[in-house]
């Protein structure tokens, strides 16, 4: 099963969200937003409360299931991908965090995300 998203939006179209990318620490983040949120969770892992911290973190968007493909694809016909914003191993919690910065939250992400909960079992929080 394949299911097809048309999402080629021209390079230089300004966010209709109005977000400014911003670079941190020769990093460059969507938005003010997930820079804080980066800032935030790298005092967090020197403090040992997470460790393991990552970002821009693919997620392909095919599986195998009982012998099916189903594959999310791009209009080009490529595997669609989902970058989870960050992802980091939470030593209080015992448990593996997906995190996604939002300032809007879309109806492409909230699919996106579903489908990475259906895929691979993980729920992604919204900051």
């Amino acid at each position: 099963m394949t299911l097809v998203f048309n999402q080629s939006i021209p390079a230089k179209k300004a966010n209709k969200y109005h977000a400014k990318k911003v670079v941190v620490d020769g990093l460059t983040f969507d938005s003010q937003k997930e820079a804080n949120r980066w800032q935030q969770l790298k005092l967090m892992q020197q403090a040992g409360l997470i460790k393991n911290l990552e970002r821009q973190v693919p997620y392909p968007l095919a599986k195998v299931i009982d012998g099916t493909d189903y594959v999310v694809r791009t209009q080009g016909g490529g595997c669609m991908r989902y970058y989870a914003d960050f992802r980091y191993y939470d030593v209080g919690r015992k448990k593996e965090v997906v995190e996604d910065v939002k300032g809007v939250d879309t109806d492409v992400s909230a699919i996106k995300r579903a489908i990475v909960k259906m895929f691979y079992n993980i729920d992604v929080e919204i900051i």
